[in-house]
């Protein structure tokens, strides 16, 4: 236990190796620590050495050059990865731990300068350059020896490098021939005869020259070859011209990525062949002309043809730059590699919107397979590092190479592995298909199980089928890819695969929506909400259509059908179908109208108009109401949303109002105490609201003294209501035969008055009103 804890908390040692940078060069620094905390390194690039000793995390020291010296303090972070510090100028110097198998791998190919002749010394010096541009600082004492200054001291490595990078800008507006520089072997070239070469590199289509001087050092049987470094106001100034030539003031580093030459599209391929992200791809498709591929298989077409291209290129040589062309107003298509059987060329392709950019032609990009197959076996030239991801279709190739190469004849137009292989994934993206279905069975189940929803055998048929025609085109679609079919067949294919897809997703979809309607309709009628009716109702309607919408749309996308035109012509038609649906729009409207206000729930006693009745359904285009006499009244939801509804249900108490006849004969003193009792009557009823209650005279009538009673009851519902409106009255009834109170009732009196035989007999009819 001790040993573990010493050894978690033990600080990481300075031993090793670091790629380090400042603000105006780097260097791989090898560092290592002694036990007594003593630090010695060099940074062979610089011929450069330093001394330290560690102080904590700290390590301070000095850094000694052939011309130069100074101190420095590091920092190293708590892990031991990468350390922070800064020049005794205040500028900073930083570095990352390099790992074991990286920072002692074997020396590059071309690290190591070859100074035999003028060729391989310009060559040497141009492709150390460009490592050097990448990064890899293992590269500045290869450049530097490809130079020299004659009848100069030597300067500091950070102002060389200024310099050769000012050469190398100048040799990189050129276009010119490896081959055609002087070598050994070359016509007329005697390398024991001849001690200065000049080499004219000249702008492709503007005619601007410069001229390279190499001499000749050493005896003339073991000679090198430098390049001769101009001043550096000379190079400023030619570099300048060759700008003007081309109509820019200065330079642009990532001018390549316009594609307006051979040389920018070519090394706009390479960079985005090994990038992620989107915007660098989307690079890489602009490199090539696709209008021969379907527009469904797009994707992996260009993943494939990347790779196919990617692969051609590493066996066709390596690149010097500087050989590709770079004239943005040539129009001559560009042959980069040619072999019996395909061809890899570059040609101006106009935009849509004006202007070219060069593209590997479509010639070039039907070719790749057979030109793979044709350099497959060569192997990649010295000096280019191998593909870092590779698609599985090449890696599953390349096994199946292992296994047998008769596997990779052709049999009609596929290999002879292609035919099984499609089998097989059919076979697999079945079985993988019935088993992501079976799962997702048992996860619904699981799910609405616990919120005591209990989904219908057929609603679950009808979701399970379309899911697993949706599982079956995934696994068929991205399995196909595996195989690398010709784009004929994976095009049709993936064709079918998408249609599948898109109907069985937006089938499933549609029919699950009707599974989550189910489930929130459960959960809304708890609380007898109407959101339970138009709330679900609306949401699952409107989803229900944007899945129609949407399926619709990518299966045209799919069938690469002019959708487009169709949807612009909406805006005409749009109108018609309004026009026509008119009415089921206004009920629609109707229907977010009654969400909004939300005047009643399910269950709740309303008038509307002259319809009285308990609400049944509200649905997205009509309301249910079930009268007082168990009729079924349905009303659209427009029409409701402008009638004034009277929800009873809605009331916090019951109105009583009645009015109680008693006969004249009453005394006025007997009516003061049947009001008083009559107070004390509806104060005794339960529940009975004390706080607003009228009792008294209200007129006298034509046959009774009339008394108004106004009081409120508490009831919610209206059973409730008429059981306490009954004792209240039954109330009232006892209180008046207790106390003697007599009960007017309609009479009428009929007078005769008598006359002679013949004379007219007068009627008068009094009749007295009841209430």
């Amino acid at each position: 236990m001790l040993v573990l804890c010493s050894l978690s908390i033990a600080k990481p040692t300075w031993t090793g190796t670091w790629e380090t940078n400042w603000r105006s060069g780097s260097a791989r620094l090898i560092l290592k620590q002694d036990e007594k905390g003593r630090v010695t390194g060099t940074y062979p690039s610089h011929q450069g050495t330093v001394e330290a000793e560690v102080r904590g995390p700290l390590l301070e020291g000095f850094w000694k050059e052939p011309t130069q010296t100074g101190s420095f303090l590091f920092a190293m972070s708590p892990d031991g990865s990468t350390f922070s510090g800064r020049f005794e100028s205040g500028e900073w110097w930083n570095g990352r731990r390099v790992r074991d198998e990286e920072g002692f791998r074997e020396e590059h190919i071309f690290q190591r300068p070859q100074l035999d002749s003028p060729r391989n010394t310009v060559r040497s010096f141009i492709i150390a350059f460009e490592y050097l541009q990448d990064g890899d600082s293992r590269f500045v004492s290869t450049v530097t020896q490809c130079v020299r200054k004659d009848g100069e001291v030597e300067v500091p490595v950070d102002e060389l490098m200024d310099h050769l990078e000012a050469l190398f800008q100048v040799i990189d507006h050129t276009t010119f021939r490896i081959w055609k520089i002087p070598s050994l072997g070359s016509a007329g070239f005697d390398p024991r005869e001849t001690r200065d070469v000049t080499i004219p590199l000249t702008q492709a289509g503007t005619g601007v020259t410069f001229h390279l001087q190499v001499k000749r050092y050493g005896s003339a049987e073991s000679p090198h070859w430098q390049i001769i470094l101009p001043p550096l106001e000379e190079l400023k100034a030619r570099n300048q011209e060759f700008l003007r030539a081309r109509g820019r003031t200065r330079s642009d580093p990532l001018r390549w990525k316009k594609l307006q030459s051979p040389r920018a599209t070519l090394k706009a391929f390479l960079a985005a062949s090994k990038a992620e992200d989107d915007e660098e791809r989307d690079l890489l498709q602009r490199t090539m002309d696709l209008r021969q591929f379907h527009t469904g298989t797009l994707k992996q077409e260009v993943a494939l043809a990347t790779e196919y291209l990617k692969n051609i290129i590493d066996r066709a040589g390596y690149i010097i730059w500087q050989e590709i062309p770079d004239d943005p107003e040539s129009n001559t298509p560009y042959l980069h590699f040619d072999h019996p059987v395909g061809k890899v060329v570059l040609a101006p392709v106009p935009e849509d919107g004006g202007g070219i950019t060069w593209k590997f032609t479509q010639e070039t990009m039907a070719g790749l397979p057979a030109l793979y197959e044709a350099v497959e076996l060569l192997p990649r030239v010295a000096g280019v590092p191998p593909a870092t991801r590779q698609p599985l279709y090449f890696q599953v190739r390349e096994l199946i190479h292992a296994l047998s190469p008769w596997w990779l004849l052709h049999s009609l137009i596929l290999e002879n592995w292609q035919w099984p292989g499609m089998i097989l994934v059919l076979a697999l993206g079945w079985a993988l298909a019935r088993l992501l279905t079976f799962l997702s069975s048992l996860l619904l189940h699981w799910r609405f199980s616990e919120s005591n929803v209990h989904l219908k055998s057929t609603l679950e048929k009808r979701f399970l089928k379309p899911l697993f025609l949706t599982f079956l085109a995934l696994t068929w679609l991205y399995g196909i890819d595996v195989l690398g079919l010709p784009d004929q067949i994976l095009g049709l294919l993936q064709l079918l695969a998408r249609i599948l897809l898109v109907v069985g997703a937006g089938w499933a979809c549609y029919n699950f929506i009707d599974i989550l309607g189910l489930f929130f309709m459960r959960k809304a009628r708890q609380d007898k909400s109407i959101l339970d009716d138009i709330l679900v109702s609306l949401v699952s309607s409107l989803f229900k259509l944007f899945v129609i919408v949407s399926s619709f749309v990518m299966l045209a996308e799919t069938l690469s059908l002019p959708y487009r035109t169709v949807v612009a012509g909406l805006g005409i038609g749009g109108l018609a179908i309004a026009i026509a649906a008119k009415d089921t729009l206004a009920n629609f409207f109707g229907s977010a109208v009654l969400l909004a206000d939300r005047p009643f729930r399910r269950g709740d006693l309303v008038e509307v108009g002259s319809i009285t009745g308990t609400i049944s359904k509200v649905g997205l285009r009509s309301t249910h109401i079930r009268t007082l006499e168990d009729s079924l009244v349905i009303i659209p939801n427009n029409v409701l949303a402008n009638e004034q509804i009277n929800n009873l249900k809605k009331r916090r108490r019951r109105h009583v109002r009645c009015f109680l006849s008693v006969v004249y004969e009453t005394p006025p003193e007997l009516l003061d105490q049947f009001r008083d009792r009559l107070y004390e009557l509806i104060a005794e009823q339960p529940e009975g609201e004390t706080l607003e209650r009228h009792v008294g005279v209200w007129q006298f009538a034509s046959s009774s003294i009339d008394l108004e009673i106004f009081c409120y009851v508490n009831a919610a519902n209206r059973r409730e209501e008429y059981e306490k409106r009954h004792d209240l009255l039954v109330g009232i009834v006892r209180l008046a035969e207790e106390m003697g109170i007599g009960f007017a009732f309609p009479t009428q009196t009929l007078h005769l008055m008598g006359s002679k035989l013949g004379e007219p007999v007068g009627l008068t009819l009094e009749r007295a009103e009841a209430r």
